[in-house]
């Protein structure tokens, strides 16, 4: 797992990938705020967006959604 947050002390971003493996982004806010996630941040390897494998929810490459308090959300690329 490579960090991708080291510079936030509010938002946890981790991300894993094997070789060949759609990379799996693990998304943790951290505090009781609403926080807001930039999704270009994560540098997709496609313009596809992204699927939360919790939720099922899918997301634009552009969006910036709102991560709640205490949150986890899981994303893979579509």
């Amino acid at each position: 797992m490579t960090v991708l947050s080291s510079d936030r002390s509010d938002l946890v971003i981790l991300k894993r990938s094997r070789d060949g493996d759609i990379p799996l982004y693990a998304v943790h806010n951290i505090t009781s705020n609403r926080l807001t996630l930039s999704l270009a941040q994560l540098r997709a390897e496609s313009d596809g967006g992204f699927v939360d494998c919790l939720s099922r929810q899918s997301f634009t490459a552009q969006e910036q959604p709102s991560i709640e308090p205490y949150a986890v959300h899981w994303l893979v690329t579509r």
